[in-house]
């Protein structure tokens, strides 16, 4: 029984991920199978963006070195970076900082000399919580930026 139930949550992970590569693509269901496959996710957060901030700091480019390194070795993969923002604040302006968080990572890739047509940047803002937003220390993990890595 569990390892029925394991293939379930395994099968239901893939299929996660496949939607999520749709979503990042602006696929419809239907060509699905042509938007690609999430290869790796990085997130970035709390640590990488204080309340109300933007700026990338620069303990996180070690992070995202590994992720410049993989872009480099393989100029097939193109990337998405998402930027995300907890509720405090209108949506409007989580929206606008949310895009900005993006930016930085994205701003970090361009000069690590990975190509613009292979990036994609959105600002979800607050959207799309990985934790409920009860907390300032579950608020500081919503301040994130996911970067998935993206082959088609």
């Amino acid at each position: 029984m569990k390892s029925i139930n394991l293939f379930i949550i395994m099968m239901l992970a893939i299929f996660s991920i496949t939607w999520n590569a749709c979503t990042v693509q602006r696929c419809t269901e239907e060509t699905c199978t042509d938007c690609g496959t999430v290869v790796k996710i990085t997130t970035l957060q709390g640590v990488s963006f204080g309340f109300n901030k933007y700026n990338l700091k620069t303990s996180t480019y070690g992070i995202l070195e590994e992720d410049s390194d993989l872009l480099k070795e393989d100029s097939s993969l193109s990337i998405s970076i998402e930027g995300h923002t907890d509720i405090v604040g209108t949506v409007t302006y989580n929206k606008s900082l949310s895009l900005k968080r993006a930016q930085s990572v994205y701003n970090y890739f361009l000069k690590q000399g990975i190509k613009a047509s292979r990036m994609r940047v959105i600002g979800h803002g607050s959207d799309k919580p990985i934790v409920p937003n009860d907390t300032e220390a579950n608020r500081a993990k919503n301040r994130r930026v996911d970067v998935k890595i993206i082959r088609k």
